[in-house]
């Protein structure tokens, strides 16, 4: 992904996915080729990816925060 919005919040830079420095179209797809390529990051990121998603966007970790809001008032 690149910096825009919160896109970059929704990944582990390097482990779940890669935020690009450059928003050149030719750099994403240099980097994008470079990463279909590597056989063992393609392996982690996917084992990586929906443990990364859960605990950051998850729907237990919403309930916690919210409880914990409630309880510290």
């Amino acid at each position: 992904t690149t910096r825009a919005g919160g896109a970059p919040e929704a990944l582990d830079h390097g482990r779940t996915g890669w935020v690009l420095g450059s928003d050149k179209a030719e750099r994403a797809a240099a980097e994008i080729v470079r990463l279909l390529s590597d056989p063992s990051w393609l392996r982690e990121a996917g084992r990586a990816g929906p443990e990364f998603v859960k605990s950051r966007f998850g729907l237990q970790r919403m309930l916690d925060e919210t409880m914990q809001l409630y309880q510290s008032e």
